[in-house]
């Protein structure tokens, strides 16, 4: 084998790791990587999607109308600090059940910690369903359609 054919074999090898440490690689969103570090890792804690961020974020490409503005705002401030504590929880029960497993815990004692997560788990997703039920509410179908586009296109 040739020094230019090995030297290929390793360039797409590094290739694949640093793609794969990079979670799907360029144009992926990852939340936690940056300026905001209180949010790490919790992405992997919700299954939902944030559909919020993307009007927060993208607000402008909405043409949101006064009304619209002042009904995301009324909820988000009734309702994000509520999902926030509970993904919060549910990385201290994560670290906590890292800590007892990396200690020897049998498998009864890790369940414990899942079926926190697990009612923790299922509280923010029943969250989240309402903020995306509110969201079709408030917005027409083509801002509907834009805030999925814009989903899709940022954070899958």
């Amino acid at each position: 084998m040739g020094f230019k054919h090995l030297f290929s074999i390793l360039l797409i090898s590094l290739s694949g790791i640093a793609l794969a440490a990079n979670h799907g690689g360029p144009g992926k969103h990852q939340m936690g990587h940056g300026k905001d570090k209180a949010h790490k890792g919790m992405h992997m804690l919700q299954p939902m999607p944030n559909l919020m961020r993307v009007v927060v974020q993208h607000g402008d490409q909405l043409n949101l109308n006064k009304d619209q503005s002042a009904a995301f705002a009324k909820w988000r401030e009734l309702n994000h600090d509520k999902v926030h504590s509970r993904m919060e929880e549910m990385l201290a029960i994560r670290k906590a059940l890292q800590v007892a497993a990396t200690k020897g815990a049998n498998l009864a004692a890790i369940n414990v910690y899942v079926s926190k997560m697990d009612k923790l788990r299922a509280e923010i997703i029943a969250a989240k369903v309402a903020c995306r039920d509110n969201m079709r509410r408030i917005l027409n179908d083509e801002q509907w359609d834009k805030v999925i586009a814009l989903y899709r296109e940022n954070h899958l």
